[in-house]
């Protein structure tokens, strides 16, 4: 049986979007775990709030995975660049950031933790964990802006 190109689009299509009601069941299962409101999943970034932690999570279609963005805050203005080494060292094999990258975000210049999950590993409870450790990640990063005093002062 041959399957020319028009319906081959049309199942690619079909995946497509079996992988987005997925997604979105996922989401909104996180959710209801969390006693939180079904966040209504439309394009664009799901945000659900964790202790004050507003996390996004964005589902990249060409990866087939969930990004998972923890906003951490404003980076200070008198840094002086050790802030940034102390970030490095905490991304170098991810140990000490659970799996999660610290980043600047480029669109707003605020420090974020950021975590990519493959779509067709993720459930509820694995979810749950990335959430926990970028949670804590985020929070545990806050306190350091808070607390930032340059090098030698």
């Amino acid at each position: 049986m041959m399957i020319d190109a028009k319906e081959l689009e049309r199942i690619c299509e079909l995946n497509q979007r079996m992988a987005t009601m997925e997604y979105k069941e996922l989401i909104d299962a996180l959710a209801a775990k969390y006693g939180l409101p079904p966040p209504g999943t439309g394009d664009g970034a799901v945000v659900l709030d964790f202790n004050d932690i507003p996390v996004s999570f964005i589902e990249d279609t060409h990866a087939d995975s969930i990004l998972l963005h923890a906003l951490i805050g404003e980076v200070p203005a008198f840094a002086d660049g050790s802030l940034q080494k102390e970030a490095l060292k905490a991304n170098a094999a991810l140990r000490e950031t659970v799996g999660a990258a610290l980043c600047q975000d480029p669109g707003t210049g605020k420090y974020a933790a950021v975590r990519s999950m493959p779509l067709a590993l993720a459930d509820v409870d694995s979810l749950s964990e990335a959430v926990a450790g970028i949670v804590a990640l985020a929070s545990e990063w806050r306190e350091r802006l808070c607390n930032f005093s340059p090098s030698g002062v």
